[in-house]
Parts: structure tokens; sequence; C-alpha cells
């Protein structure tokens, strides 16, 4: 399996980061990639002040240009959204497989600083492609042991953190993540936005890890594609 991650530069609104994020997976797929991995609410930049305002329901067709190159490039999409729930705003990643309905996996564990803003997702949604399953994380929930676990239990041999993180959180997530891979014999993939957010600048850093925690792959602090073998 092939996976491009998408170190991406958020842009202020939804549609041209729909259109942005297409032209992505294009270049993905043309390097015969099976899975684009984006960042954590990458449709609209990390800005949980507003995500109530931008937040869309998981069928809104602002997103079809997606599903559709999905279905056309025969390509696997992952991105993240403010999803529209019943009681509230989740941290959601759009899940695009060719042929099948659009999905969506919300971020189950916050941090202390967004529970004013979103609520916490109660769904599981791993990704399949080319017989792997992938299982996503979303930032904070990334570095807690009991998700990674979860994950692991459900049989994933991929974990992917989708992430919004500056310079030194990154840097905290990369230790982490290469010593969850070595620990738990599975690939691991980190995926960081770059650009402003709310109140930070994401500072990328993008990796990837084989299943011994051997460094495979990184991105320094622009904006860019990291494509892994696995």
């Amino acid at each position: 399996m092939r996976v491009c991650l998408a170190q991406y530069r958020s842009a202020s609104d939804v549609h041209t980061n729909v259109s942005r994020h297409r032209e992505v997976v294009k270049r993905a797929a043309a390097v015969l990639c099976d899975v684009v991995l984006f960042p954590e609410l990458s449709l609209t930049g990390y800005r949980p002040s507003v995500a109530a305002r931008e937040a869309l329901p998981l069928d809104a067709s602002d997103f079809e240009p997606l599903r559709a190159a999905s279905d056309e490039l025969g390509i696997v999409i992952a991105a993240g959204m403010p999803l529209v729930a019943e009681t509230g705003v989740e941290i959601g990643l759009l899940v695009y497989r060719p042929e099948h309905p659009p999905a969506s996996y919300a971020k189950q564990l916050l941090h202390a600083d967004e529970v004013r803003f979103f609520v916490p997702g109660c769904r599981v949604q791993d990704i399949e492609a080319d017989g792997i399953r992938i299982a996503p994380a979303i930032c904070y929930e990334a570095m807690q042991p009991e998700h990674g676990l979860a994950a692991l239990s459900r049989g994933a041999s991929v974990y992917a953190a989708s992430t919004a993180k500056t310079e030194a959180g990154v840097e905290q997530a990369r230790s982490y993540l290469s010593d969850f891979a070595a620990r738990h014999s599975v690939a691991v993939l980190l995926v960081n936005a770059v650009g402003p957010g709310d109140d930070f600048i994401s500072g990328g850093r993008s990796a990837a890890w084989d299943a011994s925690g051997t460094l495979i792959g990184e991105l320094a602090d622009e904006e860019g594609e990291l494509i892994v073998d696995l």
C-alpha cells in the first residue's frame, strides 16, 4: 500500500480547500497512491472559535468533488472537517472510498481547550485499503495510550495521526509515536498541518515509521506531500 501524507496549509474557506484538496489527490493518484491523508480540520483550518459557523453535515454537497475524485481516481481520501452532530460539533475526518458511501470518524478524546467548542465522537471508522486496516487518530488522542491500544485491538496494522500541532508539539508527538510503533510492532503515520490556526502556527514535520519504529520518511516545515510505501 502506498500512502500520501498531505502536509497542508489551509485556506480560509471550505470551497477553496475542497478544490485544493482535489489537486493534492490528483497528484497522489498520479504516483499510484492508494490513500491520501490530510491534517486535522484541513478543510477549514484549525479554528475552533468559528467551527460552529463552518460545520457541515457529512452529506453536504460542498464535499461532492472529493467523493467524485475518490471514485474517478480509485483512491481513498481522509480529510479533516468540523461536522454537525446531534449534540454539537465534532472534529471530524471525512473518509471517501471508491464506490462506497461517504463515512466519517470523529475525535473521541478532546483536549481541554476544545471542550468549549466541540463534542466528542463515539463512532469507530477505520480505513480499509488494499486489504490493510488503518486506524485514524486526531491530534491529542493520538498521544493517549488507550486510544492506540483500542485501535490495535480492532486489528489495525497502521495507526494514522492527523494533527494540527506547533513545532514543539509535533516534536513531542514524533517521539511518542515512534516509540509506540516500536513498542507495539505497528506502522505509524503522522500528518501535521502548516500555517496559522486560531492562535498558533502548525509546524509541519510530518513523518512515518515502520513496525520497528524506524523512521522511513519525513517532511520539513513547508507545505508538501510525503509518499510512504507500507
